[in-house]
């Protein structure tokens, strides 16, 4: 209606305590259908990463890989790894390493399927986004 304030556009975000947050993380991610990563050297995506091997819910995630300098991806691929290190997955995600990684789909676990693309650029970033989105 006239003069309501518009809602953000973006994700759902709330806000909670840090005593809170990570337990309300938790239930999203057991709650959720897909979950899907930003593949980074963060503490926090590795945190979150232990959680979903933790609780059996590999088979909803997709971890895609913006494009980066070959070393960078190097580090996330690596940093995704050695979240992952308590699964049986584990070597093969280290294994990716030099491919041109775009995205990492788990969802068939313990199968996973990479997207790759030598360009690497911006577009084939989008495609991919939009392949394991659909």
């Amino acid at each position: 209606a006239p003069g309501e304030p518009l809602p953000a556009v973006g994700a759902y975000r709330s806000q909670y305590a840090d005593s809170e947050w990570q337990a309300a993380v938790v239930s999203w991610m057991q709650q959720a259908r897909l979950i899907v990563f930003i593949g980074s050297t963060t503490r926090w995506l590795q945190w979150e990463l232990m959680q979903v091997a933790e609780r059996s819910l590999m088979s909803k995630v997709v971890v895609i890989f913006p494009p980066v300098d070959p070393e960078e991806q190097a580090l996330r691929l690596e940093a995704v790894s050695d979240a992952l290190a308590t699964l049986p997955i584990s070597g093969r995600i280290k294994a990716l390493k030099g491919r041109d990684i775009i995205a990492v789909d788990f969802r068939d676990y313990p199968a996973i399927t990479a997207l790759s693309d030598a360009a690497s650029s911006k577009s084939s970033y989008v495609v991919a986004t939009r392949s394991v989105l659909t």
